[in-house]
C-alpha cells in the first residue's frame, strides 16, 4: 500500500478510533459510578493477569497470523491458514481456563478470593471469546478491510462497555464486572462471525491445512511468548506493586485515570498501526525496501508529533478532564497521574513503532533484550517510587522505564540488517519461508 493510499485510509480509521475512545471514557466514567475504587481496582488487578496468561498463550499464533496472511492469502489459502491460527489459538485458550479453575480452587480453599462461580464461568467466557475474537478481527486487519475492521472495533467498544455496566449494574461486585464483561466480549466475537458469515462458513468447512503455520508460529511467534510477559511488566507492574502496598482501592483510584491518559494516547496510536503495520508487513513481504523505508518513516514521524500534542493537551487539560470523566471518589491526585501516563503511551506508541519496523526484519527475538529492561526498570522504579509518591510514583515509574526501553530498541534498530533469510520468493511460502489483537 503506498503513502498516498494510506493517508485516504487515515481520515476513516482516525474517525473509528475517536469514536471508540469516546466509549471508552465515557466507560470508565460510568464504571467509575457504579463500583466502589475497591471493585475496580481488584477487577482489574484479576483481568489483566488474566490478559497477560492469553497474551503469553495465543500472542505466538495470532502475530504470525498477522505477519504471514497476507503471503498465504495471495496465494488462495487463506482460509486455511485462518482455520489453523484460530485451532492452535483457541487450544491455548483451553489450558489457560484450565488453570484459571486450578487457580480459583486453590485460593478458595485458602479463603483467599470473593470471586464466585459466576466470576469463574465468565473468566471462561473471556478467554474463548478473546481467542476466536483475535483471530477474526487479525483476518480482517491483514487482509486490509478497514471498513469492515473500523466497524468491528467500534461496535466491540460498545458490546463490552454495555456489557460490563450491565454486569456492574446487576451486582456492583467482582463477579458482576467480570460477568459482565465476558458478555460483552462474547457479543464481540460473535460480531466477528458474523461481519463476514460467508468467509467464517468457508474458513470453519475448510478442509485445507496449512502445515506451514505451525513452523511459522515456533520460529518467528514464539518470541511472543516471553515478549508477553516483558510487556506485561513493563505495562502492569507498577498496579500491582502499588496493589501490594496499598490495596485495591488505591488501584481503583489509580486504575480510572491511568485507563483515560493511555486510552485517549491508544486511540490515535491504534489507528495508526492498523494503517501503517499492515502496509509496512505487506511492503516487506513484496521485498519492497524502498516503499517499507517511506512507510515507515511517515509512520514514526506522526508517532511523535502526536505523543507531544497529546502531553501538552493534557498537562493543561488535566483538571477539567479529571471532574468530566471520573466519579468524585476518583479524582484526587487524579490530573497529574492523566500527564505522566499519557507521557509514558506517548513513548510507548514510538517504541511499537520502532519494535514493528524489526518484526518486519523478521528479528522479533531482539525485542526481548529490549522488553527485558522496560519490564525490569518498571518494576525496580515502582519499588523506589510508590513508597514514596504512592500512585504518581506508579506514573513515573512506567514513564521513566518506557524511555530506557525507548532509547534501547532505537539501538537495536541501528544494529539489525535489512534483510533476513526469511524473505524469499513468494512461492516457496509453503515450503520453506516462513510468515496480530489485541
Amino acid at each position: 500500500m503506498r503513502l498516498k493510499a494510506l493517508t485516504a485510509a487515515s481520515g476513516f480509521m482516525f474517525c473509528i478510533y475517536g469514536g471508540v475512545g469516546l466509549i471508552g471514557v465515557g466507560a470508565i466514567r460510568l464504571f467509575t459510578e457504579l463500583a466502589p475504587p475497591a471493585v475496580f481496582g481488584e477487577a482489574n488487578l484479576l483481568l489483566t493477569l488474566l490478559g497477560l496468561a492469553v497474551t503469553v498463550s495465543s500472542q505466538p499464533f495470532t502475530n504470525t497470523q498477522l505477519r504471514f496472511h497476507s503471503a498465504a492469502a495471495r496465494q488462495g489459502r487463506g482460509d486455511g491458514y485462518t482455520r489453523a491460527a484460530l485451532l492452535w489459538t483457541t487450544l491455548a485458550g483451553s489450558g489457560v481456563y484450565a488453570l484459571a479453575i486450578l487457580g480459583w480452587l486453590a485460593l478458595k480453599g485458602l479463603h483467599d478470593t470473593s470471586l464466585g462461580p459466576v466470576g469463574v464461568a465468565g473468566l471462561g467466557g473471556i478467554v474463548m471469546a478473546a481467542s476466536v475474537r483475535n483471530v477474526l478481527y487479525g483476518r480482517y486487519q491483514a487482509e486490509g478491510r478497514n471498513l469492515l475492521y473500523g466497524g468491528l472495533l467500534a461496535a466491540e467498544a460498545a458490546v463490552i462497555a454495555a456489557g460490563t455496566a450491565g454486569g456492574l449494574w446487576v451486582r456492583a461486585s467482582l463477579d458482576g464486572y467480570v460477568a459482565g464483561h465476558a458478555i460483552g466480549l462474547i457479543g464481540a466475537a460473535a460480531l466477528g462471525l458474523l461481519a463476514d458469515p460467508r468467509g467464517s462458513v468457508s474458513m470453519l468447512r475448510t478442509c485445507e491445512r496449512a502445515p506451514e503455520f505451525l513452523r511459522q508460529a515456533r520460529s518467528y511467534g514464539a518470541p511472543f511468548a516471553p515478549i508477553g510477559v516483558l510487556g506485561w511488566l513493563a505495562n502492569l507492574a507498577d498496579r500491582y506493586v502499588l496493589g501490594a502496598l496499598a490495596g485495591p482501592a488505591a488501584v481503583g483510584r489509580y486504575v480510572a485515570p491511568f485507563s483515560i491518559a493511555s486510552r485517549g494516547m491508544g486511540m490515535f496510536g491504534g489507528a495508526l498501526n492498523d494503517i501503517f503495520r499492515p502496509a509496512l508487513f505487506a511492503a516487506t513481504n513484496a521485498d519492497d525496501r524502498a516503499g517499507a523505508r517511506r512507510i515507515f518513516t511517515a509512520w514514526l514521524a506522526v508517532r511523535i508529533a502526536a505523543a507531544a500534542g497529546g502531553v501538552a493537551g493534557l498537562a493543561l487539560a488535566g483538571p477539567l478532564v479529571a471532574r468530566l470523566l471520573l466519579a468524585p471518589a476518583y479524582r484526587d491526585g487524579a490530573a497529574p497521574i492523566l500527564t505522566w501516563i499519557a507521557a509514558a503511551y506517548g513513548v510507548q506508541g514510538v517504541i511499537q513503532t520502532l519494535e514493528t519496523a524489526l518484526m518486519a526484519r523478521d528479528r522479533t527475538g531482539w525485542l526481548i533484550g529490549s522488553m527485558s529492561v522496560g519490564g525490569g526498570l518498571n518494576l525496580i522504579f515502582s519499588l523506589m517510587l510508590i513508597p514514596r509518591c504512592g500512585a504518581l510514583g506508579a506514573a513515573q515509574a512506567t514513564t521513566a522505564s518506557f524511555l530506557a526501553q525507548a532509547a534501547l530498541t532505537v539501538g537495536l534498530l541501528c544494529l539489525s540488517p535489512r534483510s533476513s533469510r526469511l524473505h524469499e520468493p513468494a512461492e516457496d511460502v509453503g515450503a520453506e519461508r516462513r510468515e496480530p489483537v489485541g
